[in-house]
């Protein structure tokens, strides 16, 4: 790679990154890039709850990849700001579409053994562990699959009290430690509400959208 990619920007620059639109409008544009940039390849999901966002990213997906959806469903493994153990606890959901392949169990006993068979790199990760202990797990175990033109988006990266200590501290060591680099792509409208939601909540947290360089 050639020397000219610049270094990720400070944390200031999270104010003035691009919105993409709301939640729905941002993961739509990262499965489009992914699509641009790793064509073929498979995409991955890791915090799926009821199964909300992996439908839509289903909508986006080729009908030959696979998506993976890692989850154990039983909710927080441990507290999180003001979140406690075992909340967001969720049925597993009953996917009929062949391409999503559920993995159920704590990231620590489940990611690894998986890495370690999947052959191919993935176009697309969507992060959405909340906690740094998962995030880092996630990603250090990921990083050979992780190449040039991957997409991440990071569900709470930011715009809340503890941000810094979570998702967006767990993906600024994961580049420091493994030697890469990145841009930022966008973020959503956080006063944008979510469609599926007939009351019109609006969520305090800001999903950033990333791409790999190096």
């Amino acid at each position: 790679m050639g020397s000219d990619l610049e270094p990720h920007p400070p944390d200031a620059e999270l104010e003035s990154l691009e919105i993409l639109g709301g939640v729905r409008d941002l993961q739509k544009f990262c499965c489009e890039l992914a699509l641009k940039n790793c064509p073929g390849l498979d995409w991955a999901e890791f915090g799926v709850s009821r199964g909300i966002g992996a439908a839509h990213f289903l909508e986006h997906l080729p009908e030959t990849n696979r998506l993976y959806l890692f989850d154990s469903w039983e909710g927080l493994p441990e507290d999180w700001e003001n979140h406690k153990e075992g909340q967001y606890r969720s049925p597993v959901p009953d996917f009929k579409d062949g391409r999503a392949h559920l993995i159920k169990g704590l990231f620590s006993d489940t990611i690894p053994g998986w890495a370690k068979t999947q052959k191919e790199p993935l176009g697309f990760l969507h992060m959405d562990a909340d906690l740094y202990s998962s995030t880092i797990l996630a990603l250090d175990y990921l990083n050979p699959l992780i190449v040039r033109g991957t997409i991440i988006l990071f569900d709470e990266y930011y715009n809340y009290a503890g941000w810094r200590d979570h998702e967006h501290k767990a993906f600024m060591e994961f580049i420091d430690k493994h030697n890469r680099k990145f841009r930022y792509i966008g973020k959503n409208d956080k006063h944008a509400a979510f469609p599926e939601r007939n009351d019109q909540k609006t969520s305090k947290f800001v999903r950033v959208a990333v791409e790999i360089l190096v």
